[in-house]
């Protein structure tokens, strides 16, 4: 298997000279600081003296990743031996082709890291001498993942020192499927992509076949100008991010459109693809453009204009001009100041209306870029005229909408719509919703509709009840125990007031562990096109939604200030305080709240309404498995028009997953397969001790795939776990084992082969999911069952609790030995036993390997817990602490940060 890795490895090599790669065979990290000496002087014209390459390694040679991501793109001047100062340049940022291309492999870095050892790199392209593309290669036995988790590892034990911190960029590849992703401390899987053609098709071969990635992504010019053009270096979190594919050619056609002057046009990209990221970078690059003096980004609500300068800001801190007001903008509109502005399409329009003669020749003597997000439903033909009458030949309009309107979309909700095509000439890029979901860029949807009530008549008090019984009875399920929010989408104001009446009615007949914390949100701000608020009839609604919510959250906002509850409540439902928010029209379109996973919809919606609202709950989030979308009404027609008319001929499958009853009778199929291989754990157990690595990687691949089922499956709101054929104990018991496996495979003291053991991680481990419920729930709930159920009954409820084995066993023993004598409340009880278990785990481990210093061995886990120490740094300061002895640094930094690191995030949650 080496040896074909080997072979296919110096195959890519071949290929990368063919295509214009200088072979570069540095036998030492001095070879390496040579060449970037001769590169280095190539690309600035001059050839260095010893004192000058002094000052360059200096100057260049020091900082964070992200300190020279930022370097790598300025010049910065040092001082030549004659006196006059120089400016230096590390790549040529414009002529892409210019810079000097080299291909390595083998490259070993110059220092350890924590383990002792060096990293060695499969194949690294260097631009000018410096390493920016590192390359790892697996054979596909292995897979992808296991060049991903090489990667990452090479980062957390802090194996790259030195010029290799100029790394932009990973490629992992099992030569038949390639993965790229930038150089950060927060790697991901969802920052983990697939190179695409124009058209999204996947490239996934690295040098097979005519279009493979190593001609495409890896070519000479491309990866030039990727690192250069498609990278964006976010100031607040201080990471670099790499756009996706598809967000690279939306950027590069709308570029080529302004450089040739060519007319208008819009990018589809369906909701939850990323727009923000892809604007913010076309509106930074027209920047840089000579011919263009204002970039222009419109947005149609208050909300997504904060939204948007809220996330402008992430990436550069002061990169636009903010107006606040109509009066602000008309003054960045006509200055020489910030390049990029960014307001309200209704802003714009009245400063358009209010500009004077001369004020309109002064911008007639500008060339500007306009960028209108969520274009489908902003530009009417008022506005067009408007915008278009003022800049008239010397402006061009880009769009950029999930939801386009075609002809069969353009009547929806007795509203009359221009097509977009009709407004902005030409589709330029097309992401569509299968695409997204086919790439794991959005989630499927989990679509019912309950039978609640007969009556269809919507103001119908008792359906409204109903509904608000099913809701509140059901709203774990829909939540996953509380871990997300929901938003619920009326169809009127008046519907929406029923709706508020009946769920505050209900949820105060409720125990208090069980109540909602649930709000309705509203506008009367003209800058918005949803007007809730028009007469003062409605202020005493108003009103007591304000007081109820100032109650609920201990806030202290005045019943009067609608634009300071709206900002409140828009942060609360984005930080989960919120479960429940009821909305008419607000937040079903362009708001982002990822922890957001259910939908209620009693509303009629068709076409971009339907997807746009939809939308909403198909957001990327961590244990979010899929978006929940309970129907009141019947929306199949038209969920079905609409999914076929944004999905460029995708089917129901791509979007929804499979129903419940087709989801169970596939897990009770596996379960009888996975059992054939291994009845329960402690079969798993006999299989590791027998040392037959065959045998236990295929019962450990069967598990492996029963618990994602299963994970999918217990969070669907119909679960029933009589619906599957094995016992939540028994699941439990049976993953308990898995990674009691696991940990002995890892064990350093272990005697098991490492090459045969780390085989079965490759297949096993790295994809393995554990899911975790909110303890802190489960702990209010175990304290309000204390009260009123025996000890048994409660204990075999815990048992059934998807946690960690050490915390399900700390909780039955602190259940067992609970006495309301001790006159302790319960959940600080449960808390304390938690907490105590903890630190018996850190006593067992400090007695089992014999640490010399417990104390300070506390010390650092302390540190490690509350984020004081990352990995990387983990080998920097234990070097601090000079009383620690050289066998406990060295078992502190091989072995012991990772047991430390599994005991606070199992415990994290509960103390």
């Amino acid at each position: 298997m080496e040896h074909r890795e080997r072979v296919r490895q110096q195959q890519f090599i071949d290929k990368m000279v063919a295509n214009g790669y200088e072979l570069f065979e540095p036998k030492s990290y001095e070879d390496i600081v040579t060449n970037f000496r001769i590169k280095l002087g190539q690309i600035n014209g001059i050839e260095f003296t010893d004192n000058e390459f002094e000052q360059i390694l200096n100057l260049y040679d020091q900082g964070t990743v992200f300190d020279r991501s930022f370097r790598l793109l300025r010049k910065n001047d040092i001082r030549l031996d004659n006196g006059e100062p120089y400016a230096i340049k590390l790549m040529e940022s414009t002529k892409w082709c210019e810079n000097y291309f080299q291909i390595a492999q083998e490259v070993v870095t110059n220092e350890n890291g924590s383990d002792g050892k060096k990293a060695r790199f499969d194949s690294v392209i260097f631009i000018n001498g410096l390493p920016l593309v590192i390359m790892e290669f697996k054979q596909s036995i292995v897979g992808k993942n296991k060049g991903i988790e090489q990667i990452i590892d090479y980062q957390k034990s802090g194996k790259m020192h030195g010029l290799f911190l100029y790394c932009q960029l990973f490629v992992a590849s099992s030569f038949s499927t390639t993965r790229y992703f930038a150089n950060n401390n927060q790697i991901s899987k969802e920052f983990i992509f697939p190179w695409t053609d124009e058209n999204n098709q996947e490239i996934s071969s690295l040098i097979d076949g005519d279009k493979c990635v190593y001609n495409t992504l890896l070519s000479r010019c491309f990866i030039a100008e990727m690192i250069v053009r498609y990278m964006i270096r976010k100031e607040n979190d201080k990471v670099n991010v790499v756009l996706r594919p598809y967000q690279v050619y939306a950027v590069k056609n709308i570029l080529r459109k302004v450089k040739e002057n060519s007319g208008n046009g819009y990018i589809f990209h369906t909701t939850g693809s990323g727009k923000t990221i892809t604007s913010f970078k076309t509106c930074k690059l027209l920047t840089e453009s000579p011919e263009v003096d204002k970039v222009i980004f419109l947005v149609d609500r208050k909300d997504l204009d904060a939204q948007t300068k809220s996330e402008y800001d992430e990436f550069e801190n002061g990169c636009y001009d903010d107006a606040k007001n109509a009066k602000q903008l008309r003054k960045n509109l006509l200055s020489n100041s910030n390049k990029i502005i960014v307001g309200t399409v209704q802003k714009m329009i009245d400063v358009i209306k209010g500009l004077n003669d001369e004020q309109k020749h002064q911008l007639l003597s500008k060339r500007v870029v306009i960028i209108i997000d969520e274009c489908h439903r902003s530009q009417s033909d008022v506005t067009t005229n408007l915008l278009r009458s003022v800049f008239e030949n010397n402006a061009q309009y880009f769009g950029f909408t999930g939801t386009p309107i075609f002809d069969d979309n353009a009547r929806v909700d007795n509203l009359i719509y221009k097509t977009t095509k009709s407004i902005f000439d030409e589709e330029l890029h097309r992401y569509s919703i299968t695409d997204a979901v086919r790439d794991k860029n959005v989630l499927q949807f989990n679509i019912s509709q309950p039978k609640i009530i007969e009556n269809v008549n919507q103001l119908d008090v008792n359906r409204i009840h109903s509904i608000s019984e099913h809701v509140l009875g059901n709203f774990d399920n829909y939540t996953d125990n509380r871990m997300f929010n929901t938003i619920f989408a009326t169809q009127s104001k008046a519907q929406l007031k029923l709706y508020y009446a009946a769920l505050k009615e209900l949820n105060e007949t409720l125990p208090k562990h069980e109540q909602i914390k649930f709000t309705c949100i509203f506008s009367r701000n003209a800058d918005d096109v949803e007007e809730y608020v028009e007469k003062n009839s409605e202020d005493k609604f108003v009103s007591e939604v304000i007081e109820d919510y100032n109650n609920m959250l201990n806030t202290n906002i005045a019943t009067n200030d609608i634009e300071a509850f709206k900002d409140n409540v828009y942060n609360e439902v984005r930080n989960k305080t919120i479960d429940l928010v009821l909305v008419v029209n607000m937040l079903l379109t362009g708001f982002d709240s990822p922890i957001t996973k259910t939908l209620f919809v009693d509303k009629n919606l068709r076409y971009h309404t339907l997807l746009q609202a939809y939308s909403r709950v198909n957001r990327l989030y961590e244990k979010k498995l899929f978006g929940n979308v309970v129907c009141f009404v019947d929306q199949k027609e038209d969920r079905d028009l609409a999914l076929e008319l944004f999905s460029a001929g995708g089917i129901s499958t791509d979007f929804e997953i499979e129903p419940y009853e087709e989801l169970v009778t596939k897990f009770n199929n596996y379960l009888v397969y996975t059992h054939s291989l291994c009845k329960d754990g402690e079969q798993l157990r006999e299989q590791l001790k027998e040392g037959n690595l065959t045998v236990l990687k295929e019962s450990m691949e069967a598990i492996k795939k029963l618990q994602k089922q299963f994970s999918f499956i217990k969070v669907h709101p119909q679960f029933n776990s009589e619906d599957i054929n094995i016992t939540l104990r028994e699941m439990n018991d049976l993953k308990d084992v898995y990674r009691e496996v696991h940990a002995a495979l890892t064990d350093p003291t272990n005697e098991t082969n490492d090459e045969d053991a780390q085989l079965v991680m490759d297949f096993e481990i790295g994809e393995f999911i554990e899911d975790h419920v909110n303890l802190e729930y489960l702990l209010n709930l175990t304290q309000d069952k204390l009260y009123d159920q025996p000890k048994e009954q409660i204990k075999e409820q815990v048992r059934g609790y998807d946690i960690p084995l050490e915390v399900r066993e700390s909780l039955l023993d602190a259940i067992d030995n609970y006495d309301q004598s001790q006159n302790k409340e319960i959940i600080v009880y449960l808390r304390e036993a938690l907490e105590r278990n903890k630190q018996l785990k850190y006593d067992e481990y400090i007695a089992k390997y014999k640490v010399d210093n417990p104390s300070l061995f506390k010390e650092l886990a302390y540190e490690q817990e509350i984020g004081n120490i990352s990995h990387a740094q983990a080998s920097v300061y234990i070097e601090t602490k000079n009383n620690l002895s050289f066998i406990e640094k060295r078992r502190f930094k091989k072995s012991s940060f990772n047991f430390v690191q599994r005991i606070s995030e199992t415990y994290n949650i509960a103390i």
